[in-house]
């Protein structure tokens, strides 16, 4: 990136590009997810973001605007992108290794203008949780604990009522599940409406509880023990 954080000649001028070019520091083409949430504490207008940046102060995440995933040095992260489900050409980023890689292609269409704070602030938190649960939610001893297990008898709750044909992105397993809880206004409505009960387990009880925080929390303190 040149001086000032303009944006590199060899990448199409993108609305996202403009939005974060402010946070290019030294000449680097990453951007610090620290100076993301810092500037989302101080500056916020939505209070839950606010709070949210809080909680994922922990992730000491690079982030990475791309074209193309071959523009990633890492190789094992590359194809660690090559061997998901979801294509990279078809999302708005992943969180590889820690690491948060925004899909500059997919942004262009997403954002015919620069994006608004909350959307661009929404993208960020929601891939920067990825680099804080992703691996905690993968690992099968932890699958064993109260917290996971509370989860998925949510995330299993969810899935059996009508509406959820409707959010299948945020249902396609736990760490999604925890990931837009936490960030997508119409999902979180959605929940906070729901009102059945499996085995004498109150979706709301859950949800007022906020176990999505609870894990968030919980892996925020291994990062920082």
């Amino acid at each position: 990136v040149p001086p000032k954080g303009e944006v590199p000649t060899s990448t199409t001028v993108s609305p996202i590009y403009k939005f974060f070019s402010k946070f290019y520091k030294d000449n680097s083409k990453y951007i610090s997810v620290t100076e993301l949430l810092e500037s989302i504490k101080q500056g916020s207008t939505n209070a839950s973001y606010m709070e949210l940046a809080k909680l994922l102060s922990g992730s000491k995440a690079q982030v990475q605007i791309i074209n193309s995933i071959e523009e990633i040095e890492d190789t094992a992260v590359r194809e660690s992108i090559r061997q998901s489900k979801t294509k990279f050409e078809d999302t708005k980023g992943v969180a590889v290794n820690g690491n948060i890689y925004l899909n500059n292609g997919y942004l262009v269409g997403l954002f015919e203008k620069v994006p608004t704070e909350l959307d661009a602030y929404e993208l960020v938190l929601h891939e920067t949780i990825h680099t804080i649960i992703t691996s905690y939610v993968n690992d099968e001893n932890n699958q064993n604990t109260d917290t996971y297990k509370n989860l998925q008898d949510l995330l299993t709750i969810v899935k059996q009522t009508e509406q959820s044909k409707h959010f299948e992105n945020q249902l396609e397993n736990v760490d999604e599940f925890v990931a837009y809880g936490l960030t997508d206004k119409s999902f979180q409505t959605f929940l906070s409406t729901l009102t059945i009960s499996n085995n004498s387990k109150e979706i709301k009880k859950y949800y007022t509880n906020n176990v999505f925080t609870k894990l968030l929390t919980d892996e925020q303190s291994n990062l920082c023990g």
